[in-house]
């Protein structure tokens, strides 16, 4: 437990402004504006810069994104994808297929991350129209859970 502390990263943000995704698109990386970036229970870290995160220790992070669009948007195809160091190898589509009207994505996924390792989140949506995510609605959260031996 004394090591605990120590291994705390705690990381909020909300989607920042007005970003398009278009429609049937290939993939937009999203930006956030951080709500919370604490590292070693302490506030202003730059684990999260630029819509990429950093992991700042080795360990297992659990990485929940949810895109709202607003009620009257229907999906008929969108997915969330975790791109890992700049690859798609090591990351994972989180959510895929179709959506209902009041579209919502919501992915979670736990990662083993080593210290230096990177997380983008990009997504992608199929409705007829382009669109854009709430800004304050759509958020992501990373939390280091553990230790990774």
């Amino acid at each position: 437990m004394a090591n605990y502390k120590k291994a705390s990263v705690v990381v909020l943000a909300n989607a920042t402004g007005s970003q398009v995704l278009t429609n049937a698109g290939s993939g937009t990386k999203l930006q956030w504006t951080e709500v919370s970036d604490h590292i070693n229970y302490a506030q202003a870290n730059t684990a999260f810069t630029n819509g990429t995160f950093t992991a700042p220790y080795t360990g297992y992070y659990d990485i929940a994104v949810s895109l709202y669009f607003g009620t009257t948007v229907t999906l008929t195809a969108g997915y969330v994808t975790v791109i890992k160091n700049g690859s798609l190898v090591g990351g994972i589509i989180l959510l895929s297929g179709a959506v209902a009207t009041g579209a919502v994505q919501n992915a979670s996924r736990v990662f083993k991350l080593n210290k230096g390792d990177t997380i983008s989140i990009y997504a992608t949506q199929t409705s007829g129209a382009d669109q854009t995510p709430d800004a304050i609605n759509t958020t992501l959260s990373i939390i280091r859970l553990a230790n990774a031996s």
